[in-house]
């Protein structure tokens, strides 16, 4: 499982982390890249509904913490048709 973020502002975006949490607990962060993009690769979450927060903090400390949410459902796999 990959988790993307993408910083975008109006500003010239520096380098800086975003961090993937769920309930408060990490998933997994990493570096923002010239693209503006940071991908975190994670197990697979159990099956149901996640509620991901990805929080962006700026390492020059140029810009304030941001952070954005996402609600996702995991289903598990199903038996593949003859």
């Amino acid at each position: 499982m990959t988790f993307t973020a993408t910083v975008t502002s109006t500003q010239t975006v520096n380098t800086g982390t975003v961090s993937f949490t769920e309930n408060g607990v990490l998933l997994g962060s990493g570096t923002v890249n010239r693209q503006r993009r940071s991908d975190v690769c994670h197990q697979p979450l159990p099956e149901g509904d996640h509620t991901i927060t990805a929080l962006y903090h700026d390492a020059s400390n140029t810009f304030n913490d941001n952070f954005g949410t996402v609600t996702m459902r995991v289903d598990a796999n199903t038996a593949t048709p003859r």
